[in-house]
C-alpha cells in the first residue's frame, strides 16, 4: 500500500498533514477520515496535556513529541480513574515510554483504577 499525505482541517480549526494508507475499504476509510476532522492538531493537544499537566502538578514527561503527547494523555486518564490519595503515584513515571507500554490492562482493553493501582504502586 502506498502511504498519502493528506490535509486535514482539524477539530480546532487548524490545518494538519496527516500519513494516510488506505485500507480498501470505503467506510473504514471515511470513518478513518471523520476521526481526524474530530480531533485537535498536535500542537493543540501538546498545548491541553501541558495546561491539564502544570494545573495538577504532574512531573514533565520524558520522550519524542509524539510519545510525550500520546503518553500524557494516557497519564490523564490514569488519573481521573485513581483515588485522591492514589494520585501522587502517577509522578512515579517520567518516560513517556513507561505510559505507552502499560496503557493496557492484562485484558489488552484500557486499565481501569485498579489496575493502574496495581502496576503503579509495584
Amino acid at each position: 500500500m502506498t502511504v498519502q499525505k493528506v490535509e486535514v482541517r482539524k477539530r480546532c480549526g487548524h490545518r494538519e498533514v496527516v500519513e494516510y494508507t488506505g485500507w480498501g475499504n470505503p467506510l473504514r476509510n471515511e470513518r478513518w477520515l471523520e476521526r481526524q476532522h474530530n480531533q485537535d492538531c498536535a500542537a493543540c493537544r501538546r498545548a491541553a496535556a501541558e495546561k491539564f499537566d502544570a494545573a495538577h502538578g504532574l512531573p514533565e514527561l520524558v520522550g519524542s513529541p509524539k510519545q510525550i503527547a500520546w503518553a500524557s494523555s494516557i497519564r490523564q486518564s490514569a488519573l481521573r480513574t485513581l483515588p485522591d490519595d492514589k494520585k501522587h503515584l502517577v509522578n512515579k513515571h517520567t518516560k513517556a515510554a513507561w505510559w505507552i507500554d502499560h496503557r493496557f490492562g492484562p485484558t489488552a482493553m484500557p486499565r481501569t483504577g485498579a489496575q493502574w493501582l496495581e502496576v503503579l504502586e509495584d
